[in-house]
């Protein structure tokens, strides 16, 4: 209803942004293609529009379901869209920047970047307060240990993660 009533208010940029934020139901239900479709359709109205920076932003926000789908390609072009907005995170949250990190980090890891992606994940480490970020920026240690062959730290930061993940969900 709010695209509908957004369009009828001749609020075109809304409408689109509304519409966008319907993938987030479909990664619910793990229809990640429907949710690149709505992100890459988003990205096409908001170019014709000229708002060229939220078309970026909308297709960026593809590069986690290509990782998903081991189209790694196609996760570094959506990445690379998603770059140049410069968006650093969320003001509202502390670690929102940390996070964009790990996510960086992933990207670097599954397109044969590791150094690139080890030092990404040690900077989430770093900068996260949250156990949430830790446990993620820990877990992104332990994928670039077990590819790099380097099983005893696999092991060291997997369960590290899963320590996070614990002191996350005893926090909340």
């Amino acid at each position: 209803k709010a695209v509908k009533y957004a369009y009828q208010a001749k609020d075109t940029f809304n409408a689109i942004s509304y519409y966008q934020n319907q993938q987030s139901a479909y990664v619910t239900l793990n229809k990640i293609d429907s949710a690149i479709y709505i992100n890459t359709k988003a990205s096409e109205l908001f170019h014709k529009y000229g708002y060229n920076r939220d078309a970026d932003i909308a297709y960026g926000c593809n590069y986690t379901y290509f990782l998903q789908k081991k189209e790694f390609s196609k996760a570094k072009q959506a990445y690379e869209a998603f770059a140049r907005t410069n968006y650093k995170g969320n003001a509202n949250y502390k670690d929102s920047y940390a996070f964009l990190l790990y996510e960086k980090g992933l990207l670097y890891l599954n397109i044969g970047k590791e150094d690139s992606a080890h030092i990404l994940f040690q900077q989430c480490l770093k900068l996260s307060p949250s156990y949430n970020n830790k446990a993620d920026a820990t877990k992104g240690l332990a994928l670039y240990y077990s590819k790099t062959s380097r099983h005893d730290l696999a092991a060291k930061y997997a369960l590290l993660s899963a320590t996070y993940n614990d002191s996350d969900l005893i926090d909340a």
